[in-house]
């Protein structure tokens, strides 16, 4: 497994440059598996850059999470992303999922990702709902 070393220099925490950078080391962590420390800079990224964060933030956090099978904690961040923007389906789509992993009822926001066309919702209605 590779491993990413992160080297913390004196910046701005409003700095978008260190942003964008923290966040790409986030996003390689979590496509190399790396969870435990994806999840370290997605907590120190949320918590220290509130200008820049949008709902993909929390959504990324919570795809981690829910490799780390932290689900409560998952859903929680798809929440917040969901109040973030409300009309991105991909958030209610695994939030439904992880909801169904749970043993809870994913029925509403599957419903809520069908009404805004989520390509794979109908399937998930089914398969799940009814």
């Amino acid at each position: 497994m590779k491993h990413i070393t992160l080297l913390i220099f004196t910046v701005s925490k409003s700095s978008s440059k260190a942003y964008r950078g923290l966040r790409n080391i986030a996003r390689d962590e979590l496509s190399l598996k790396d969870y435990a420390n994806s999840l370290k800079h997605w907590n120190y990224i949320i918590g220290n850059y509130k200008d820049n964060i949008s709902h993909l933030e929390y959504s990324s956090r919570a795809s981690v999470r829910s490799k780390l099978k932290d689900f409560e904690n998952a859903i929680a961040d798809l929440d917040t992303a969901i109040q973030i923007n409300p009309s991105f389906a991909n958030s209610y789509i695994t939030r439904g999922l992880l909801k169904v992993y749970i043993k809870e009822d994913g029925c509403e926001d599957f419903s809520k990702a069908l009404e805004l066309n989520h390509r794979n919702a109908s399937r998930m209605k089914e398969r799940y709902c009814d």
